[in-house]
This record gives structure tokens, C-alpha cells and sequence, in this order.
């Protein structure tokens, strides 16, 4: 659970609107889209280094959106 501000943050990481209504589905769809772009196995040996810091960023959103307790 994250601070609104974090939570925030994590709807821009996943290229979300944070003022709508966003259900899972978006959310896993959003996650899926990101994770294909920065996974660091498939991104230039130069720039795995930053790729990894992305995608932990990226799945830590994932992972804080889609808990419905959070």
C-alpha cells in the first residue's frame, strides 16, 4: 500500500488516467503493454541496467494496482 501520491505515480509508470474508474483488466492490459517494452531479456545489452530498474518499477505498480486491498 502506497501513499496516494505513489499510487499516483503508479497509474503514470503504466500509462493510466488515475482520475477515472480504472478496473483490473486495464490495469493487467497497461502491465502487459510495459513489461513487453522494458523486459530486461529483450532490450539492448547497453541498456538492461536501466530496462531492469523500469520493469521492477513497472511490476511494483502492477503488483500495488491490481491488489484489491491496496
Amino acid at each position: 500500500m502506497g501513499t496516494k501520491q505513489e499510487r499516483a505515480n503508479f497509474y503514470e509508470l503504466l500509462s493510466l488516467n488515475s482520475k477515472e474508474n480504472v478496473g483490473f483488466e486495464e490495469i493487467k492490459k497497461a502491465y502487459r503493454s510495459k513489461a513487453l517494452e522494458y523486459h530486461p531479456d529483450v532490450c539492448s545489452p547497453s541498456n538492461r541496467e536501466e530496462s531492469t530498474r523500469n520493469f521492477v518499477e513497472i511490476r511494483k505498480a502492477y503488483d500495488t494496482l491490481s491488489d484489491p486491498a491496496s
